[in-house]
């Protein structure tokens, strides 16, 4: 995934280091148009000075006879057998007699091209897309660049013999995540060894000798914008501003988790009641919502529209009655603290409570037995004046109220079928929100539970929504059509905002802003933290234990479920094994990439179980943050770690980071499981019904 710095990673927009490429781009092209026009001045000088010569007449088809001779005879001399043919050396060998660069030079005034800039320019980025190796890694490479830097480099390298090969890298005791192939000795368990590794280093290697990699041995690379190695002084204004937003985000959703907020309504405005304010640059629906809480007793209602205007409503009386409008996010205020409601009341406004967690606190109160639910345990607290959180033990049916001040955190652990939560009646400070406070507590998920015989083939789909943005209006669509996830056997989508897209279609809430810089080594979304929040989640519903296969599609992925059913069919076998790692799908010769993951259910429980040991092995191993995208981080974990079994299947995606096959956009393969991506419902609608016909006429 390919995400803007400083923008909630799903967006579509381009960033400000896109821009600035785009402005040198532009520049280097402004360059040379006076040297164009010089040349073209002196070409008209030129046919002056010919047209009035004497001998111009005769001496032109001369000329021209002996040009063409002689480029005639030069262009023939690097064909003759054993005759040196010439190169030219730019990180890639590359010929200079090859058609498919002459082919490609008409359309270098429409996009950047490798046949225009070379191969092998490490780094280079004019426009949007590179020609160098490190482009395949984060799939910014230029359309051409496979057919023109690849086969030639691949040429070359196999007459040298210096690629990927324990001759080239020498045998090492420490994983090279910079290597296209591995020369330690745990490279026999995980698949991906040298082809000469046996042969070279096998027989003096033990796996008791293997090591993280030391500070010297780390590869060298591009330093590039990451927010932890800030190389400029615009890139710390960026980081900042940043921060600055992503914080103010995260303020937000803890007061929202305090508060008891209802969802939010999308394409819905309020028509009964009276207007009593209307607000400008309001960011978000659940800024306004804020806005009608914090107004007092007389707001009961609010419309949002992606202008940034907020308008409050008094119903009164009325009751609030919505009706569909397109753009525009209505909903009601959350719970306010202070206002007096009777016992009924109160316990309905309560915060939602956290499953497989304990929380402790500087102090604690005392233990209630015979306790049979957190509900009630939730009950006793709100009751109990000087209680500020609570956790129930189901063993026990033990709850035991605890002591907060308005300006303590909680401290948040993983602790299996245990509930844990906050009084109602919004007694509760955005500071005693129950989130995530470190790494640790992010990334430690609750042990899974015991899982039931599921039908073969069954799955579960489930996509991460970024609030407010043009994902919503896909996933809609895909929702009244039964498309997509949608048509699978269960569904469900996340998000940072509780909202109701369409009737019976409600976001579950995951406790992340979903705001996420672009950088690390391959210049990609850093959306880990994002996606294990987002898999947390996951874990505690703990509704993938019913389904044997479970599906994260991106919103912006037309996907076909009947497509993938025959592809699972042939791993069904090892799908729910709890004695195994389970089975995981590689959806791109580069790696797995987000768009479209599959995981049988076993897979999943296991990387439940090993998400903060593969957070700590990761630290170790690359020194502090790797800074990788979800997709990567997970695709290592569940094969260096977990040791899932990993199949390659091609089938699977079709998308602009991968290499796709000519015309793929038009999205004609009859077999292809997904497509991706599609931003806009139109369009996402004409690749739909396209590859449906081309299924129907295959």
């Amino acid at each position: 995934w390919h995400f803007p710095s400083s923008m909630p990673s799903h967006h579509g927009y381009r960033s400000l280091e896109e821009h600035d490429q785009a402005d040198v781009e532009a520049h280097l092209l402004d360059c040379r148009v006076p040297s164009e026009r010089s040349n073209s001045a002196t070409l008209e000088v030129a046919r002056e000075e010919e047209a009035t010569s004497p001998h111009s007449q005769w001496g032109r088809p001369h000329l021209l006879f002996l040009g063409s001779l002689f480029l005639f005879a030069m262009a023939l001399i690097p064909r003759i057998p054993g005759f040196p043919r010439h190169s030219v050396q730019t990180g890639h060998m590359t010929d200079l007699w090859d058609e498919a660069i002459i082919q490609s030079q008409h359309k270098t005034q429409e996009k950047s091209s490798c046949g225009h800039y070379g191969c092998g320019q490490s780094g280079l980025r004019l426009g949007t897309c590179g020609c160098d190796d490190s482009c395949m890694a984060d799939g910014s490479c230029c359309y051409d660049y496979q057919q023109l830097c690849k086969v030639s480099s691949a040429e070359s390298s196999k007459d040298k013999g210096k690629v990927g090969r324990c001759a080239t890298y020498g045998c090492s005791k420490a994983y090279r995540y910079d290597h296209s192939c591995q020369c330690v000795p745990s490279c026999k368990d995980f698949g991906d060894c040298c082809p000469d590794y046996t042969s070279h280093c096998g027989a003096n290697q033990s796996r008791a000798s293997e090591r993280a990699p030391k500070k010297n041995e780390e590869p060298k690379v591009k330093a590039a914008f990451v927010p932890q190695a800030y190389v400029s002084a615009g890139s710390k204004k960026k980081h900042k501003a940043f921060a600055k937003d992503r914080e103010a985000s995260i303020q937000l959703m803890r007061w929202q988790a305090v508060r008891s907020c209802p969802p939010q309504f999308l394409d819905k405005t309020i028509l009964a009641g009276k207007q009593i304010a209307k607000l400008s640059q309001i960011s978000t629906a659940a800024d306004c919502q804020k806005a009608c809480t914090d107004h007092g007793t007389t707001c009961d209602g609010f419309v949002w529209e992606m202008s940034g205007t907020c308008v409050l409503s008094d119903l009164k009386n009325d009751l609030p009655m919505m009706v569909i409008q397109e753009g525009l996010i209505a909903g009601m205020p959350c719970c306010r603290p202070g206002v007096k409601h009777n016992e009924s009341q109160v316990l309905r406004d309560c915060p939602e409570n956290a499953l497989d967690t304990d929380i402790t606190t500087n102090a604690g109160l005392r233990d209630v037995p015979n306790v049979k639910s957190a509900y009630k345990c939730q009950e006793v607290c709100t009751k109990t004046a000087a209680c500020g959180a609570f956790s129930w033990n189901p063993g026990a049916h033990r709850c035991s109220l605890k002591q907060l001040a308005p300006t303590e955190t909680t401290k948040v652990m993983a602790k299996a079928g245990f509930v844990s939560g906050l009084p109602c009646g919004c007694r509760a400070t955005p500071e005693n929100a129950l989130w995530p406070g470190s790494d640790v507590e992010r990334f430690t998920m609750p042990l899974p539970r015991g899982q039931t015989t599921a039908k073969p083939g069954s799955l579960l789909c489930l996509a991460l929504m970024v609030p407010y943005s043009y994902e919503a209006g896909l996933l809609v669509m895909q929702y009244r059509h039964h498309v997509g996830i949608f048509s699978c056997d269960e569904y469900q989508v996340y998000s940072s905002q509780a909202m109701v897209l369409a009737p019976g279609l409600e976001t579950r809430k995951v406790l992340t802003s979903q705001k996420c810089e672009v950088g690390g080594e391959f210049k990609s979304a850093l959306n880990l933290r994002i996606f294990a929040s987002f898999w947390r989640q996951v874990v505690i519903d703990g509704q993938y234990l019913l389904y044997n296969w479970i599906v994260k599609a991106d919103p912006d992925s037309v996907f076909f479920p009947q497509r993938l059913r025959p592809i699972l069919k042939q791993h069904e076998a090892g799908s729910m094994s709890q004695s195994s790692p389970g089975v995981y799908f590689n959806n791109c010769k580069f790696g797995m990439h987000g768009p479209l993951e599959v995981f049988s259910v076993a897979t999943v429980r296991a990387l439940s179980s090993s998400f903060v040991g593969c957070y700590d092995f990761f630290q170790k191993l690359c020194k502090g943050d790797c800074q990788w995208g979800e997709d990567m981080w997970v695709d290592q974990c569940l094969k260096r770690s977990v040791q899932a079994k990993r199949v390659f299947n091609s089938d699977l995606l079709s998308e602009a980071h991968c290499d796709p096959s000519p015309g793929w956009q038009e999205c004609k393969d009859p077999i292809r499981v997904a497509f991706h991506p599609f931003k806009t419902v139109t369009d996402h609608r004409i690749c739909q019904q396209s590859a449906e016909m081309a299924a129907i006429a295959a």
